[in-house]
């Protein structure tokens, strides 16, 4: 059985990397500067096609000309899996190839009504909105009980390296994620610069963005395309205006709040019921979070952890994959 896989965004590789090394399939992967660089400083083979924009025109163009670049490679495959890619159940379904595709964000709508409707199998946490899954077209879905995040730092070891590089000390200052301000679903105000300015008033801030910004700030770090897991590993609290970082933070057992100023995803909304993450997009409330962390509040996270016994979505497709190879044999 000839495996594809298709990343296009640093958070696939995480989800993919234990993958990718027990199978060795065919990895395509999207030109994005920190993926590349996770592929590269791992050592993993990997064919680079398309590029990712920002203009929905320039999207659009971008997906149909990587879609047809994506068809010479997957052709010799028997099946294709990921996370989030436009193109990949697209070519799978044109060509005939079986597909099995992840997903844990019902609010991607655009992303979900291009890609569901054609995976043979999608595998999706059982605290996501199954309506809306249904609703996107999902045929047939596998859910588990479980997040992507937790296979993201399965066998994870932090780069202390990284601590020297941008002058950091261990547990001396906070991370801050900027929201998905690019992304199609995402339509509110971005006050993450201010968050940033506030808090820098009281504590070291490695700010993470999605663009190019700029702060001239002795107490601020800007850091773009560098391993981030490491960098909350090492942090005191992570402060994230998005999803995917929060959720590996709270698997880290990092303090975490969550400043994402629209609906949660089911995923998130599972973290705060289980008192794992923190959400609010009070200023005042995410700076009293910081200033006033218990020293055994990680402690804590830990055993909701370990009593939660969260899987990974790996563990699914790969029991999808065992069931289709005996069934072929």
């Amino acid at each position: 059985m000839k495996i594809w896989v298709d990343l296009t965004n640093a958070p696939h590789f995480h989800l993919f990397k234990n993958f990718i090394k027990k199978y060795n399939p065919i990895v395509t992967a999207r030109k994005q500067r920190t993926l590349i660089n996770l592929l590269e400083e791992h050592d993993i083979d990997y064919i680079e096609v398309g590029v990712h924009e920002k203009d929905k025109k320039k999207k659009l163009l971008a997906s149909l000309e990587r879609a047809k670049e994506l068809v010479e490679i997957a052709e010799e495959c028997d099946i294709g899996i990921a996370k989030h890619s436009v193109e990949l159940p697209r070519v799978c379904f044109g060509l005939g190839i079986k597909s099995i595709f992840i997903v844990d964000n019902e609010h991607a709508e655009h992303q979900n009504r291009l890609t569901l409707p054609l995976a043979d199998k999608v595998v999706a946490p059982e605290f996501i909105s199954k309506e809306k899954l249904a609703e996107q077209g999902a045929r047939s879905v596998e859910y588990f009980f479980g997040l992507c995040e937790v296979e993201h730092v399965k066998n994870f070891r932090p780069n202390q390296d990284l601590l020297d590089k941008f002058n950091l000390e261990a547990e001396n200052y906070v991370v801050v994620r900027q929201p998905p301000v690019y992304a199609s679903y995402f339509s509110s105000r971005d006050f993450s610069l201010e968050l940033v300015n506030r808090l820098k008033e009281h504590v070291k801030v490695v700010f993470i963005p999605r663009g190019d910004v700029k702060i001239f700030d002795e107490n601020v770090v800007v850091v773009k395309f560098s391993d981030t897991l490491s960098l909350t590993f090492f942090s005191k609290a992570f402060i994230g205006g998005g999803g995917t970082m929060n959720r590996e933070a709270c698997m880290l057992a990092k303090p975490t709040i969550s400043f994402y100023p629209q609906e949660l995803l089911g995923v998130d909304k599972f973290l705060v019921n289980a008192g794992i993450l923190k959400w609010t997009t009070d200023i005042h409330e995410i700076i009293d979070f910081v200033l006033n962390l218990d020293e055994d509040y990680s402690k804590i996270i830990r055993k909701k952890l370990e009593k939660l016994k969260l899987i990974s979505p790996i563990d699914v497709v790969e029991k999808l994959l065992s069931e289709w190879n005996t069934s072929e044999s």
